[in-house]
């Protein structure tokens, strides 16, 4: 879910550049790598760093809290440039260096900053982004120029709930734009048909308003909740923010089947309109569907499912070869997604890959992975090809993966 596909999404939209990029004479535009770029630093203040020497690489790298080693950089030819926005009350900020520059021996650094809208819903955690690349090293000096900027301009719209609660005729997971009458009241005839007698529909101006429903489909304990958090407008489409709740392991629920639904009605709009599902909570507990060292996929992978189709044909191939072949695991695609890591082949064994948590944020899915090499000379001259699958709730939302390695 590229990686930043969908990180600009609905409460945190890109920047608009006030101004068209004009390159000075003379000035040539260079390449840059990124190292890392993230949103938990340990840097507390607003600054910029570069470092020409590899014995300071280190502690920046350390300031950074990144998973596994630093990744190599060859001082000879290279040296790092980065940037940070100091701690932010909240999620939503970010920093980006846009692009780099060369006049002469000097180099110029286009960084940009990013903030959330003020009706944003961002988690309330405490932040620190930040942005290092490795960029050719020149003898001259370094200079950064921040981009003014404005937010692309939103409109949040007010929703007005109809019905909202944990029962409901409809079984299925749906996710609904209701623009007419008659179509109101064939949804809210589904909706109530075990109910007796029926409530009436309630009351909707086609005229200036349309419904959105959004409806979890039916769950085998209570526990579980959905609602539309959030409405807004861009110019381009309507983005509804739906947050979905399950129960935490060993919550005590009610042991009777729920659907849980929500219905609200909102300002009518021409614009098409996408929903962007997430779990409420931040880490969700992944439910184990397979690992081990002899996939027959030979590629190293990361990835993720959100179709039947492509969990058919992921399976297919992975056990491909294998007489009798396995059940493929049962996920329901509805209300689930599956996380593959695969680490591709090697030439011997005490290799491993392990899929260690799933984390939910405001703009993406991050899934930290760590993989583990052998150690000492105990390993077996054997091919192997490392495996790890997991479900873990459904989102929307971009998926990004770290790896970390032993």
């Amino acid at each position: 879910m590229g990686r930043r596909g969908m990180e600009a999404v609905c409460g945190t939209l890109p920047l608009m550049l006030l101004a068209v990029a004009v390159w000075p004479a003379g000035a040539t535009q260079v390449r840059f790598r990124t190292l890392a770029q993230g949103q938990y630093s340990a840097v507390g203040k607003a600054g910029r760093q570069v470092i020409r020497e590899a014995r300071a690489f280190p502690k920046l790298w350390a300031n950074l809290r990144q998973r596994g080693a630093a990744p190599r950089v060859d001082f000879r030819r290279e040296m790092v440039v980065a940037v940070f926005t100091g701690e932010r009350p909240t999620a939503g900020h970010r920093v980006e260096i846009t692009r780099i520059e060369q006049e002469g021996q000097d180099l110029v650094v286009h960084v940009r900053r990013q903030s959330p809208p003020t009706d944003a819903i961002v988690a309330q955690v405490i932040t620190a982004p930040f942005h290092v690349v490795a960029v050719p090293r020149v003898t001259g000096r370094v200079r950064f120029v921040e981009a003014q900027g404005v937010q692309e301009e939103t409109t949040t719209m007010q929703p007005r709930t109809l019905a909202r609660g944990f029962h409901s005729g409809i079984t299925e997971r749906r996710l609904l734009v209701v623009n007419t009458s008659a179509q109101w009241r064939a949804l809210w005839r589904e909706h109530t048909a075990s109910v007796a007698p029926p409530p009436s529909v309630p009351a909707v101006d086609y005229e200036r308003e349309m419904v959105l429903a959004v409806l979890m489909g039916e769950q085998r304990t209570g526990g579980y909740a959905v609602e539309i958090a959030a409405v807004r407008a861009g110019r381009q489409e309507v983005c509804v923010v739906v947050r979905e709740t399950r129960p935490e392991p060993g919550q005590p629920v009610t042991q009777a089947l729920t659907q849980p639904f929500h219905f609200v009605a909102v300002p009518r709009s021409s614009l098409p309109v996408r929903f962007l599902v997430t779990p409420s909570q931040a880490e969700v507990e992944s439910r184990d569907l397979g690992r081990g060292d002899q996939s027959a996929i030979r590629d190293r992978l990361l990835t993720v499912i959100r179709t039947p189709a492509a969990w058919q044909g992921f399976w297919r191939r992975h056990t491909a070869g294998v007489e009798p072949p396995p059940a493929r695991p049962r996920v329901n695609l509805d209300r689930e997604m599956v996380i593959v890591a695969l680490m591709g082949e090697q030439q011997t064994s005490g290799y491993a890959i392990r899929i260690q948590n799933v984390v939910y944020g405001e703009n993406e899915v991050v899934v930290h992975v760590r993989e583990r090499q052998p150690e000492g000379d105990g390993a077996l001259l054997v091919r192997t090809r490392p495996f790890h699958c997991v479900a873990v709730p459904r989102s929307d939302l971009n998926v990004r993966f770290e790896v970390e390695r032993d």
